[in-house]
């Protein structure tokens, strides 16, 4: 009873969460990390807002050759197989199937909700779009279509539409870790964090409705928290114990893979559980929170079912939570005040091995299989700097060891880039790399950019440097004082114009140490200070940045 009422209550509120015009209750539902050549499922929830209505048709309109697999049909009374068929239509160019449901007594009754699952395939292309156009029927006449949900989704052809995106799996994914029946990865803390607690991952199911992860006190034998799938695909966090203030399950589709992120909040007392980003679960914590009380177990009781976990991290968060998201795909946690406490890329058990006293691992009937997961190369970190009446454009490769070659590449206005220097990547950390370019006197603006051209075939590009080339410089730097410093050095920004400007500290691989100062200063001479304590001897970066205009210069910190 308890199951069909979370199952009923999933839907509900989905319904509940999308429903707004009687016309507009729907919720489509898609993945965001597609690898080429795979299926995966869309889900299309529905409420019935026509009582009188004998039979929904669903049309569906793929591009680039995107093909059906099969489709069902889903609601908290039955489940079953809908056959598809190919039909003409004088609205579409593209070839459409057309998919139907006939009403019977459960499902004619205003408010009821129904899934339509469907599993699609494409073998190549970057991205596509996929069209659907539900239609509400009674005897073979038109009742209602399904309408778009805002008026900047409004077209002519009364059609939803599904934006999708593939990725090309890179050599960097490597392995992931494969938990199939009776299978067991446990993790136990042992560490009391200083800040927040945060542990992410990333998953893929082969198929749904199943528990696949538990959160427990290591003194207990009850489950604290319960992660867990239904036959609706729908994610969701359950407790027996600590009160759930929000839930809005969330959308798995088989065969992609999901990004799962767990954290604490002290100051709120809360722990939060997201999915690819978004807020899917907020429950209190229990009166006494130890991190170093904490017991993460991935089993799998379930028969002839399987998942894969791949890049599971345990941080020390001291930043917003967003900001670890922006990590996710790469194998690199970057971050200016939090630290990582393990990291698991699954490439083979003898990470397993690894002596680690911040974590205590068991494991079982786990295996190692190649992984197709949305990790990419890290890409490199450009910076510039002001010489005289030239730019020294200067580069540390992101993840050195997969690059093969770095392209500098320069855009003069809204003009294409085009490459202007090519070196072949040395794969050492230390190695930086340089360029010496003049100013364009045509552009007041340019770009520049590194794109990072990996071994695997696959390119990464830095972010852009925007430079003006006005006759005017909003500001100058000089050079910091003292330099040599140790720990503190004065860093003076002359503003020759009022604007918004920022100073920012950088190692010399390009990491964000601090953030010394970002808002408007007026004309004149302003003095900042930074502090190196706890930082290692070396060459820092201070890097001055107006909206059209940067400079940095390098200082030397020794100990």
């Amino acid at each position: 009873m308890f199951r069909t009422t979370y199952i009923l209550f999933s839907f509900i509120f989905i319904s509940a969460t999308f429903a707004q015009e009687r016309e507009t209750s729907y919720s489509l539902v898609y993945p965001k990390f597609i690898p080429y050549n795979s299926s995966f499922d869309i889900s299309l929830t529905v409420t019935n807002s026509y009582p009188q209505a004998d039979e929904f048709e669903l049309l569906i309109i793929p591009e680039n050759k995107l093909i059906l697999n099969k489709a069902e049909f889903k609601s908290v009374y039955e489940s079953l197989k809908l056959n598809s068929s190919k039909v003409t239509s004088d609205e579409f160019f593209e070839d459409v199937y057309s998919i139907k449901v006939e009403f019977n007594d459960s499902l004619r009754s205003e408010g009821i909700v129904f899934q339509l699952l469907l599993n699609m395939k494409i073998e190549q292309h970057n991205s596509s779009q996929i069209k659907f156009k539900g239609i509400f029927k009674e005897k073979d006449s038109v009742i209602a279509y399904l309408s778009p949900q805002s008026l900047e989704e409004m077209n002519n052809e009364n059609t939803l539409t599904a934006d999708i995106e593939f990725y090309k799996p890179q050599k960097i994914s490597d392995k992931a870790l494969s938990l199939g029946e009776n299978a067991l990865f446990q993790i136990d803390v042992e560490k009391n964090f200083s800040h927040d607690f945060l542990f992410d991952f990333w998953i893929k199911f082969n198929e749904p409705d199943m528990q696949f992860l538990k959160i427990f006190r290591k003194d207990f034998t009850q489950a604290e928290f319960i992660l867990s799938t239904n036959k609706f695909q729908m994610l969701s966090v359950s407790s027996s114990q600590f009160n759930q203030t929000f839930l809005k399950p969330y959308f798995i589709g088989n065969k992609s893979w999901y990004h799962i992120t767990i954290s604490s909040s002290k100051n709120e007392g809360t722990i939060n559980f997201y999915c690819n980003g978004s807020l899917v679960a907020k429950n209190q914590l229990p009166p006494i929170f130890e991190e170093s009380d904490l017991r993460l177990v991935f089993d799998n009781s379930a028969k002839n079912k399987s998942y894969m976990i791949d890049l599971l991290r345990i941080i020390d968060l001291n930043n917003p939570v967003n900001l670890s998201f922006n990590s996710r795909h790469s194998v690199h946690f970057t971050s200016d005040s939090s630290s990582l406490t393990a990291i698991y890329k699954f490439d083979s058990s003898n990470e397993f091995s690894t002596e680690n006293k911040t974590v205590k691992l068991e494991f079982s009937n786990v295996k190692f299989v190649k992984s197709d997961s949305p990790l990419f190369a890290r890409s490199p970190e450009l910076n510039i700097a002001l010489l005289g009446n030239s730019y020294e454009l200067e580069w540390k490769g992101g993840d050195y060891k997969q690059a093969q070659y770095y392209i500098l590449e320069k855009s003069s206005g809204n003009n294409p880039y085009i490459q202007i220097h090519t070196v072949q990547a040395d794969n050492t950390q230390e190695k930086s790399y340089s360029f010496i370019d003049v100013p364009d006197k045509n552009s007041e603006i340019v770009y520049y950019r590194v794109k990072q051209q990996n071994y695997d075939g696959s390119v990464v590009y830095s972010s852009q440097v925007k430079v003006g080339q006005g006759t005017t410089e909003p500001f100058t730097i000089g050079q910091n004082y003292p330099n040599p410093f140790n720990p503190k050095t004065s860093i003076e920004v002359e503003i020759l114009e009022d604007s918004e400007i920022e100073i920012t500290i950088y190692s010399l691989d390009g990491t964000e140490i601090s953030k010394l100062y970002k808002g408007f200063l007026s004309k004149g001479l302003h003095r900042f200070s930074f502090d190196g304590e706890g930082l290692p001897s070396g060459i820092y970066l201070y890097k001055v940045a107006a909206p059209n205009y940067t400079q940095t210069k390098k200082m030397i910190l020794t100990k």
